[in-house]
């Protein structure tokens, strides 16, 4: 896009013994300008392909509020896991 930055993903690898390795996805993010023209998918596709080609499995979170993004997720093959989120913040 005119050597304009409008996608991005994040990915962090934990080397695991019970599995090898596990890759976090931190962010996963398309320009609103450009949403709809196929962007995601080329970024989601990349995404897949480096995760397989390094048997990397891939595990991310996204609020429940996302629903468009869980859509994306679930066309694209992710399965939404029975699972809960904590948080544990020091307290100063």
């Amino acid at each position: 896009f005119h050597g304009h930055i409008v996608g991005i993903a994040t990915v962090n690898i934990l080397f695991e013994p019970s599995y090898n390795k596990i890759g976090y996805l931190e962010s996963f993010v398309v320009d609103p300008t450009v949403r709809g023209q196929g962007i995601g998918n080329k970024i989601w596709n990349e995404v897949e392909a480096w995760c397989r080609d390094r048997n990397v499995r891939l595990d991310f979170t996204s609020s429940s509020s996302r629903q468009d993004a869980h859509r994306f997720y679930l066309k694209h093959g992710a399965i939404i896991r029975d699972t809960t989120v904590f948080r544990f913040a020091p307290k100063d």
